[in-house]
């Protein structure tokens, strides 16, 4: 069994902190006061993240209240303590 060094995303703050990033330059970007998890998973698997952690990340990141997702699962709405 080969295995590969550390992913720079295995760690739940890790992960959360890069879907934060993620989703504050949508925002800012787009002008909409929401992200796309789309397109938010897009961005976060082309910079090297799976999708387990990204969902791990996803989690983590609204337990800290730093986000949340609307409940038709589409959009993700920052929270005043990610907007910091």
């Amino acid at each position: 069994m080969k295995f590969i060094g550390d992913r720079p995303f295995s760690d739940p703050d890790a992960a959360a902190r890069k879907l934060l990033d993620i989703v504050r330059g949508s925002i800012n970007e787009s002008g909409l006061p929401h992200a796309y998890t789309g397109a938010t998973n897009t961005e976060f698997t082309q910079a090297g993240g799976s999708v387990e952690e990204y969902s791990i990340g996803m989690k983590h990141a609204a337990a800290q209240k730093w986000f949340e997702i609307d409940p038709s699962g589409t959009r993700i709405v920052l929270l005043a303590d990610g907007a910091e």
